[in-house]
Parts: structure tokens; sequence; C-alpha cells
């Protein structure tokens, strides 16, 4: 994740538990810093003024998809439309958790009860499309 994505996620005015799951974070999730890593070098693509109309988190988190040529988790509407526009493959949340349900590895009640204490927000019917969500 991006140092500005890391800084949001771990805020004092945040969730406090989702301070305690990043600082716990398995070594895979790492913070990265966006202009550095291998996929610089063929990034090739002139960044676009879309980027603008963003919060930092959400350029950030685009540039260093880019950067990396990976695929993207990301839940704002604004910040997916241009994260397309770059040819970067989206998935949000609600679609990260409906995987891990049709695979059997999360319980899609307990999953909707976790999100809501963090400050995710969703519609009434992709919670529902979640808790519906079987094997």
């Amino acid at each position: 994740m991006s140092r500005t994505v890391h800084r949001e996620l771990v805020h004092p005015d945040g969730p406090e538990v989702v301070r305690e799951r990043i600082s716990d974070s398995p070594a895979w999730i790492r913070e990265e810093t966006v202009g550095s890593g291998s996929g610089e070098r063929s990034r090739g693509k002139e960044e676009r003024g879309d980027l603008k109309d963003l919060d930092s988190g959400e350029r950030e988190a685009i540039r260093l998809s880019v950067q990396e040529e990976a695929g993207l988790l990301i839940d704002e509407r604004a910040g997916r439309t241009v994260a397309r526009m770059y040819g970067i493959k989206v998935t949000g949340t609600i679609g990260v958790l409906g995987a891990a349900t049709q695979k059997g590895l999360i319980d899609p009640g307990r999953a909707v009860r976790d999100l809501r204490q963090t400050s995710f927000r969703a519609s009434g019917d992709l919670y529902r499309w979640l808790r519906d969500k079987r094997q």
C-alpha cells in the first residue's frame, strides 16, 4: 500500500479496529513508495489530469498501481473510474469479501458485522449481496 494510504488507515481519528489490524498485518502487506521500484521503468503512461480531483490517498494508490503494474483495491467511485481509465483492474472491499465467501474462507454475516465497526460504508444492497453470497 502507498505511504499515504497507510497514514490514513492508522490515523488516530480512524476506527481503532482498523488501526489494530494494520499494525498486526501480514508481511505481504507492506508500505511502498510511489516512484521507486521496477514498475516505474515500464510505466510508459503520462499522468492524466483526472487524478487532480481525487484525494491524496486515491491518487497515490493509482500511481502505485500503475508503477507496479498491479490491480487495485479501491472503493470510492470516482477513484475506481479514474483507475479504469489508466487500464487498472479494480475491485472493491465487498468484491474481495464476496470471493472469499465463495471459497469458504469467511462467513459473510461476520464480515458485514466487522465492516460496520469500521469507517467503510456501502449501500444496503451491497451488504445484502455479500450476506447472500454462499459457496
